[in-house]
């Protein structure tokens, strides 16, 4: 579009500069050195085709011109505007409620609520990624304890800290909403072991089969 859009500049400008650079360059020439007969030769002719040639090519690239300005400044705006909706909602955030349990009476002391800013974009495996790398999370040193993401009522990802590997639940990577009337509510739930959270999922899985 923008190639268009030059072209039918450039041929505009090419009209113009046939239309009046040649004719006054013979016009001007036929003042200066008065001993050239116009009238001889044919000389005369030659400025009058020049204009002619002009005002012809005008009735053509002036409606072209036109209908490509107005062709490319709708071209540029529709753009423009989708990036700007691109940018916007690249960089909407949203605010979560994000809280863990305790690990022991001394990690007991102090509220771990927080309230998160984060883009309505992110996922929940990134969400727990990030917040590892903040040390959300209390050091436990070598034991295989296992933090669980739970959200809206289910839980979405395992972090088997020892390992530092995950699990995935179904639809663990669905994105987080910010159409939501209340702030969502993130919390993670601890495991002493890793045979403490295999137990819970059989039993889990057992009371849905009965």
């Amino acid at each position: 579009m923008k190639k268009t859009f030059i072209a039918s500049q450039i041929l505009l400008a090419i009209n113009l500069f046939i239309l009046i650079v040649p004719p006054s360059v013979f016009l001007i020439a036929f003042r200066l050195f008065p001993s050239i007969n116009s009238t001889e030769n044919g000389l005369g002719a030659y400025p009058l085709f020049f204009i002619v040639c002009g005002i012809v090519g005008l009735f053509v690239t002036i409606p072209l011109s036109a209908i490509m300005i107005v062709l490319y400044l709708l071209y540029k705006y529709k753009f423009n505007k989708k990036d700007l909706l691109l940018k916007v909602s690249e960089s909407t955030n949203m605010k979560i409620n994000i809280d863990r349990q305790s690990i022991c009476m001394g990690d007991d002391m102090e509220s771990h609520k927080k309230l998160h800013e984060i883009s309505n974009t992110i996922t929940f495996l990134e969400l727990f990624n990030k917040l590892i790398e903040d040390n959300y999370f209390p050091y436990t040193g070598e034991n295989n304890i296992v933090w669980v993401l739970r959200f809206n009522g289910k839980d979405k990802i395992a972090w088997k800290t020892k390992e530092n590997t995950f699990i995935e639940y179904n639809e663990a990577r669905y994105l987080l909403s910010k159409n939501q009337e209340v702030t969502p509510m993130i919390v993670f739930k601890y495991y002493s072991s890793f045979k403490e959270w295999e137990d819970t999922q059989s039993n889990a899985k057992k009371d849905q089969k009965e």
